[in-house]
C-alpha cells in the first residue's frame, strides 16, 4: 500500500454546509463518475426517480443536470444534499467526495491536500499560526484514501528530486527569524531567479499581469473588480509582506508549493524553478490585489485567495497559460 501524506493542518478540515457562502454546488460542473453511476443505477424509490431524470448521461463524462439557476438538482433550499440526507455520505460521486481536496498519485505515494477554493478551506489555510509541514496520515486512515492501496513503486527521480527539493524550501519559507520577503529572495535565488531580471512583457507590471487574468477564462464577473484595482497598483511585488499578515503569505506560498511542485512535473522542462516561480507569483498576485483593493484583515484575504484559486486553479486552460507564462519568464 503506498503511504499517504497530507499538510498538518489537513484533518482539522470540516466542511460548514449550510453557512457556507459560497457553495461549491452552485454554478459548478459535477461529473459522476462511473462506479457511483452504477450505484445510482442500483436506487429505488422517489430518490431513485429523481436520480435517474437528474443525469445526463449523454455528456462525456456523464454529469448532472443543473437547475436554471446552475444549482445541482439535489441542493435543497436549506442548503443541504438530499443524496446525503436520504442515502448518506456514501453516496456522493468522487468529486463531491473529494471537493474541496486535491489528490496528487505518485509513483510511491500519495499526497492529499485542500484547495483555496472553498471558503473553509481557505481560512484554515491562511488563518494557521503552526508552521506548514507535510505529514504521513496513519495507516488506518490512510487505507480509507482511493489510490492508497495501488501498488507501491520505486520512486522515479525526477519525483524524488523534487520532494527533495520541496523539503529544503519548505523549512526555509517557514524560519519566521527571517522577513519573509528575504525567505522568497532565498528560495529564488537557489533556483537561480531573478524576478526583476526575469521579465516578460506579461510580468513587467501589476497591469500587465491584470491584462492577462483579465485574458482569462472567466467564472465570477466580480474578479473584474479586482483586476481593476490590481492594474492600478505601481509597488515593489514584494513590499509589505513582512507586516502583521506576513504568516498568512507564508502559509499561502507554503501550499502552492506543496500542491504545485510535483503536479504533473514531467511536461516542464525545468520544474524545480517554474514551480518555485509559479508559488513566489500567485502569493505575489494575491497580496498585490488585496493591497490594491483595500484589504485589511484576514478575512479579506481569505476571500481573494478563494476567487482567485476559483479563477486560476480550478480551470485548466488558467492553470496552464499563467504557468506557461511563469515558464517563459525564469527561461
Amino acid at each position: 500500500m503506498k503511504p499517504v501524506y497530507v499538510p498538518n493542518y489537513y484533518r482539522q478540515f470540516h466542511c460548514i454546509a449550510a453557512a457556507c457562502r459560497h457553495c461549491c454546488c452552485v454554478g459548478w460542473e459535477i461529473d459522476v463518475d462511473a462506479d457511483t453511476l452504477r450505484y445510482y443505477d442500483t436506487v429505488t424509490g422517489e430518490i431513485g426517480k429523481r436520480l435517474h431524470e437528474s443525469i445526463d448521461r449523454e455528456a462525456a463524462p456523464p454529469c448532472f443536470r443543473l437547475t436554471p439557476d446552475e444549482r445541482c438538482p439535489f441542493l435543497n433550499q436549506n442548503g443541504l444534499c438530499d443524496l446525503i440526507t436520504e442515502l448518506g455520505e456514501g453516496s456522493l460521486c468522487h468529486i463531491c467526495d473529494d471537493h474541496p481536496r486535491f489528490r496528487n498519485v505518485l509513483s510511491d505515494r500519495v499526497e492529499l491536500g485542500l484547495g483555496l477554493c472553498c471558503e473553509a478551506a481557505a481560512k484554515l489555510i491562511i488563518s494557521r499560526t503552526e508552521p506548514f509541514s507535510v505529514v504521513e496520515l496513519p495507516p488506518e486512515k490512510a487505507a480509507r484514501e482511493r489510490h492508497a492501496r495501488e501498488e507501491r513503486e520505486e520512486i522515479d527521480d525526477l519525483t524524488a528530486a523534487l520532494i527533495s527539493h520541496r523539503e529544503v524550501l519548505l523549512p526555509l519559507l517557514c524560519d519566521r527569524s527571517r522577513p519573509l520577503s528575504d525567505r522568497i529572495r532565498h528560495v529564488l535565488a537557489i533556483c537561480d531567479i531573478n524576478l526583476s531580471e526575469s521579465v516578460t512583457d506579461t510580468f513587467r507590471d501589476f497591469a500587465s499581469i491584470a491584462a492577462l487574468l483579465r485574458d482569462m477564462e472567466r467564472l465570477d464577473p466580480a474578479w473584474d473588480t479586482y483586476l481593476n484595482a490590481l492594474g492600478k497598483l505601481t509597488e515593489d511585488p514584494l513590499s509589505e509582506l513582512d507586516g502583521e499578515t506576513s504568516v498568512a503569505y507564508e502559509n499561502l506560498i507554503c501550499y502552492f508549493i506543496y500542491r504545485y511542485m510535483t503536479t504533473d512535473a514531467e511536461y516542464w522542462p525545468d520544474a524545480k524553478r517554474t514551480r518555485t516561480a509559479f508559488a513566489v507569483i500567485c502569493t505575489v498576485i494575491i497580496h498585490a490585489i488585496h493591497r490594491a483593493a483595500g484589504g485589511k484583515d484576514l478575512d479579506s484575504l481569505c476571500e481573494i485567495a478563494r476567487m482567485f484559486s476559483c479563477e486560476i486553479e480550478y480551470s485548466e486552460e488558467n492553470l496552464e497559460r499563467l504557468m506557461g507564462e511563469v515558464e517563459d519568464a525564469v527561461f
